[in-house]
């Protein structure tokens, strides 16, 4: 097997299994919350909001340091990093006492995990070019593979074992990835000499001109933005939805089915659609797949029973499969090999700041215009922005072979 090849299976191999723990209590988190004493059901929905986007918080603010922490020591090392990390703040969470610190672990659990962010960038340097968008396809497939499975495992542990208990599985399962990543190879490695501090400010400032320079790379950015924005705006409130046009029985297997069906065209489709873009065009992908994302979300404002929100929540993972490995393949090909360690941090800053936005966005448009028109307005908005972002693509793709690292 080529070098390459093992070490793509390896990182998505621990993408998968990260996923996977990382979610075995994460839709529980409402649940877990009660069990630590909060028994008002707005208090536990405050709580249970604020402690999933803690972790996000804490990406947006630390992945650049990250980043340009990879540019200077390797990429692998931060594979690494991100793994203890993860490993070591998800047992912290089997032993706190109250919501408040569950909430700081999982804030600082976001400022040193980050591991998607290393992943795309050590996959990013050591794939060779024309297999970079079916390298970043199959890590974005590992991601949403675990996110499938890892629901249904945490259900079962917390049965048996409680939350407490699935957050130790979790735990031990991660730091079990140390040694199997430890084996992957890296070919560009970072070179520490001089002042630590003036390097890593250098690294940052570098990376923002990188960034600033080339309008695609602003758009790349703000499409990264707004797709993690317009998934989490509606997903908190989605079984909201789902009970206003569904009045049948056993409505939580219908909600799962929901969210499972966009995960499974997602896995599916990432790696065929990386290919595509590798063979032809990425920005004609990413084009493509902005386009029909926002047709299909506005979409969903006609929808008025069960089977037709299935078909266009499975459609919008076909035309999401397309957009993030499209964006991060063309973000590498054009960063220089040195910075692009602190390109994907301010990459993964971007990702995790639509991901904390998100849920605030759409459920203050939804509170503020009620059930019966909220939603219609945030599919509006957030079609209209998965447009804006192909209007983008379609202005300053043309530009962007010109200016390839």
């Amino acid at each position: 097997m080529e070098k390459w090849k093992r070490n793509l299976f390896i990182v998505v191999l621990a993408q998968f299994v990260i996923r996977a723990a990382h979610t075995f209590v994460l839709p529980y988190l409402a649940l877990f919350v009660a069990e630590l004493g909060v028994s008002d059901p707005k208090q536990v929905a405050f709580w249970a909001g604020a402690i999933a986007s803690a972790n996000f918080l804490g990406q947006s603010l630390c992945s650049p340091i990250w980043g340009s922490l990879a540019d200077r020591y390797g990429r692998k090392a931060m594979l690494l990093r991100s793994i203890l990390a993860i490993g070591i703040f998800t047992l912290m969470m089997s032993i706190v006492v109250s919501p408040l610190q569950l909430f700081l672990v999982r804030l600082t659990l976001g400022c040193f995990s980050g591991f998607n962010a290393a992943a795309i960038a050590y996959i990013s340097t050591e794939t060779p070019k024309e297999k970079l968008g079916y390298s970043l396809g199959w890590l974005q497939t590992g991601q949403m593979a675990g996110f499938l499975i890892g629901p249904a495992i945490g259900g079962v542990l917390a049965h048996i074992w409680g939350f407490k208990g699935s957050f130790i599985i979790a735990g031990l399962i991660t730091l079990g990835l140390f040694g199997l990543v430890y084996f992957v190879t890296e070919t560009r490695t970072g070179h520490p000499s001089g002042n630590p501090t003036q390097e890593k400010r250098k690294g940052i400032l570098e990376a923002l001109k990188i960034i600033g320079k080339q309008p695609v790379q602003m758009a790349l950015f703000f499409i990264i933005i707004i797709t993690q924005l317009s998934n989490k705006s509606i997903e908190p409130q989605l079984a909201i939805f789902l009970s206003t046009i569904y009045e049948g029985k056993n409505l939580e297997l219908v909600i799962a089915n929901v969210f499972m069906i966009t995960a499974v065209s997602n896995v599916i489709l990432a790696p065929i659609l990386g290919r595509f873009g590798d063979k032809n065009n990425h920005f004609q992908v990413l084009f493509w797949c902005l386009l029909g994302a926002g047709l299909v979300t506005i979409g969903q404002i006609w929808v008025n029973n069960i089977w037709q929100l299935l078909i266009l929540r499975f459609a919008l993972g076909a035309f999401l499969a397309g957009i993030l490995p499209s964006a991060n393949a063309l973000i590498g090909t054009h960063t220089p090999f040195a910075q692009r360690g602190a390109v994907f941090g301010f990459l993964a800053s971007a990702n995790a700041l639509g991901n904390f936005a998100g849920p605030i966005f759409g459920g203050s448009i939804i509170g503020l215009f009620g059930v019966d028109y909220g939603f219609y307005l945030v599919f509006c908005l957030t079609g209209m922005m998965f447009l804006l972002g192909g209007a983008f693509i379609r202005r300053w793709g043309r530009y962007g072979r010109e200016e390839e690292a």
